[in-house]
């Protein structure tokens, strides 16, 4: 059994990406970014994710091994649904980010 002490900031439950396929069907690229943001921001922020792409749920000291796990657990899934809403062309422009917030920070750069 898995306690539940880690920070409050930290979603505690499992990642939802069941429903990301279904609510995102518009895919990022080259030309739509703000109809994509429009569609992705409610998204995230009602599955409370918004707070890993815009810096304010940051990830715990490895040495709190259960929050820093959970932490990297949603980041993941959370990279995973942002790079599920990017066409093939736009794909190559986050290959070198590591973290949720890495990718949503390079799209904005680069649109």
């Amino acid at each position: 059994s898995t306690s539940e002490t880690t920070t409050p900031t930290t979603p505690t439950g499992p990642p939802v990406t069941h429903s990301a396929h279904h609510l995102l069907s518009l895919k990022l690229n080259e030309t739509n970014y703000l109809s994509w943001r429009t569609q992705i921001m409610p998204f995230l922020r009602c599955q409370k994710l918004f707070g890993y792409v815009n810096g304010t749920i940051v990830c715990p000291v490895p040495t709190d091994v259960e929050a820093y796990n959970n932490w990297q657990q949603h980041d993941n899934n959370l990279m995973s649904i942002l790079v599920g809403s990017l066409s093939a062309e736009v794909i190559p422009t986050v290959h070198q980010a590591s973290t949720s917030k890495q990718i949503w920070d390079t799209l904005q750069e680069a649109y």
